[in-house]
């Protein structure tokens, strides 16, 4: 039987190098649901990210406890995203109708039931009518989680160990 052996050093240099450079770790990344979403809408988070999902009901019994189930006109688009399974779509509520039917962020004015607050009159007051500003585009979250840089310490603490073992060699 031959056997070869890499010297110490060698191997140092490679575990070094292995572990400046990490590999990047891929992960579902799920932010978290929105806070504020508008009345008749529940914040959720999934693989479209985070959004208002209408909160569509028959009755009562269907609603949180300070809520009732009532007609009214909310304003929705149609939000985008992938899965493992393939494309995913879903309906996120952006405010309320105006009176006219129409919505303010160029979505599809939907009637139909809702959970809405008791303490609400039974129509939802419309949105203004001037145009408002184009919000600022925000960078796409980039979905994975990435190990550069995480090395430092564990990495400085290997090259101690393998320059203490090339000293106990000599």
């Amino acid at each position: 039987m031959i056997r070869t052996r890499l010297p110490i050093h060698l191997s140092a240099v490679v575990a070094a190098l292995l572990l400046l450079f990490p590999a990047v770790a891929s992960a579902d990344v799920v932010q978290m649901p929105p806070d504020d979403c508008p009345e008749g809408s529940i914040g959720r988070s999934g693989h479209v990210g985070p959004h208002c999902q209408p909160a569509i009901c028959s009755s009562d019994a269907d609603c949180p406890g300070a809520e009732e189930c009532r007609q009214a006109a909310l304003c929705q688009q149609q939000q985008h995203g992938a899965s493992r399974g393939g494309p995913i779509t879903v309906w996120t509520v952006t405010g309320p109708c105006r009176q006219d039917g129409s919505c303010a962020d160029g979505g599809t004015c939907k009637p139909q039931s809702y959970c809405l607050p008791r303490a609400q009159p039974a129509q939802v007051t419309p949105a203004p009518t001037e145009a408002t500003p184009e919000p600022e585009a925000e960078e796409p979250s980039k979905p994975g989680c990435s190990t550069a840089g995480s090395a430092g310490w564990s990495g400085l603490g290997l090259l101690v160990m393998a320059a203490i073992g090339l000293r106990r060699r000599r």
